[in-house]
């Protein structure tokens, strides 16, 4: 008689464990690195009329770029997360800088908190990730994500002001979580366009944008790598003046 009734219990125990809600973090959230990495710096400077300047250290390099402000550095937990992204402003004294710290709950991220260090020290701000019931990725900061059915992030859609004019975003995704193409959503057009290579870096960037009086094209030359194929080194290359930005990355990995 015991035996007959623990049965179904068991069976019900075991049902519910199975079932429990399991939450993947995006590709996007993720370094897409070979190995097990747990810190990278990045620092980006030009080299004009063959005289060396230090880029703008609170722009992107690439857009589309993982996390790759022209100067920063980006921390991940053992299973590649981000955990936390840091952008100097000012490389050669790092105190200019902003900070923004994952948070993970459950195995899911729950909120992000933005810190800005300057001259006046600004408070932090906290965004939260919304999900849907069935807990997919819905929203986080000012962007509305789509998922495919392996929960991978493949359109942002995002609204954002520069200088009170205001920027609306659709950005297209691959598999690894990085932007193949970039489409104004005010006039539908195709603004930025990238090529990758077999390993997934990018190669060529298109820029067909009006929003900033740009259209140029740049090419993407990878010089280093480290002993486990990941970039160190890359040349950016503008195809009309020949302008070059060389971006240099030190990997630091779990032991």
């Amino acid at each position: 008689m015991k035996a007959s009734f623990l049965l179904p219990l068991l069976s019900l125990l075991l049902f519910s464990c199975n079932n429990q809600k399991e939450y993947y973090i995006p590709n996007y959230f993720k370094h897409g690195m070979k190995g097990d990495v747990e810190s990278v710096y990045t620092h980006s400077y030009i080299i004009k009329d063959g005289n060396k300047e230090e880029y703008p250290k609170n722009l992107m390099f690439l857009w589309g770029d993982k996390f790759s402000m022209s100067c920063s550095r980006q921390q991940f937990d053992p299973d590649g997360n981000i955990i936390k992204l840091t952008t100097y402003i000012d490389w050669a004294t790092f105190t200019d800088s902003t900070i923004v710290t994952y948070n993970y709950q459950d195995g899911r991220l729950i909120s992000s908190t933005k810190t800005t260090y300057s001259k006046e020290y600004s408070a932090p701000s906290t965004s939260a990730f919304v999900y849907t019931e069935a807990g997919i990725l819905d929203q986080w900061d000012g962007k509305l994500f789509k998922t495919n059915e392996d929960n991978q992030i493949y359109e942002i859609d995002s609204r954002f002001k520069v200088n009170e004019l205001e920027i609306q975003h659709r950005e297209l995704f691959n598999d690894q979580g990085t932007m193949t193409q970039l489409y104004d959503m005010k006039t539908n057009k195709l603004s930025i366009s990238n090529s990758f290579d077999k390993n997934g870096n990018i190669i060529q960037q298109e820029d067909y944008s009006t929003v900033f009086s740009t259209s140029c094209r740049d090419t993407i030359v990878y010089s280093q790598f480290d002993e486990l194929g990941n970039w160190i080194q890359r040349k950016k290359i503008n195809v009309s003046s020949g302008d070059t930005i060389i971006q240099c990355r030190s990997i630091h990995y779990y032991k």
